[in-house]
């Protein structure tokens, strides 16, 4: 779900880290001029995808690495445009919904990306046109149906 997202190495120390792989051909897209040997690794994400000690801010442009982590997600190997994407929206389980104030018979997804993120109104717009609406409570952002 949501935009595109390129992911390019910060150096060459950032590019050379990765050398284990999640799936035949996982290399991160490239920019004309740039190469990168990215590689993810066995949990499907990139080495430096790492739990950050800040908190999330759902009104800036970040990622909510900690809740991917935490939820399991991956990186989508699938070469193509969102290779390597991190999905927009975490579906919730009913425990969740009911701790963010969503009834049961809900269809929610948590957004994952900061209100400022680059690729945020795309996501948004995705879900739009699957018949979810944005809200927020408790200080972040949701797409329900």
């Amino acid at each position: 779900m949501g935009g595109i997202d390129t992911i390019q190495a910060k150096s060459a120390r950032d590019a050379g880290r990765a050398s284990a792989t999640f799936g035949a051909g996982s290399r991160a897209p490239t920019l004309p001029g740039h190469t990168s040997t990215r590689r993810l690794d066995a949990r499907g994400l990139f080495p430096d995808d790492q739990k950050q000690k800040t908190a999330f801010d759902p009104e800036g442009s970040g990622f909510d690495i900690n809740t991917a982590i935490d939820a399991g997600l991956r990186r989508d190997p699938t070469p193509g445009p969102n290779q390597f994407h991190l999905q927009t929206r975490l579906p919730l389980d009913a425990a969740a919904k009911r701790k963010f104030g969503f009834s049961d018979d809900q269809e929610v997804g948590m957004i994952l990306k900061g209100k400022g993120h680059r690729s945020f109104k795309v996501g948004v717009e995705d879900d739009a046109r699957l018949g979810f609406t944005l809200v927020k409570r408790r200080g972040r952002y949701f797409t329900v149906k």
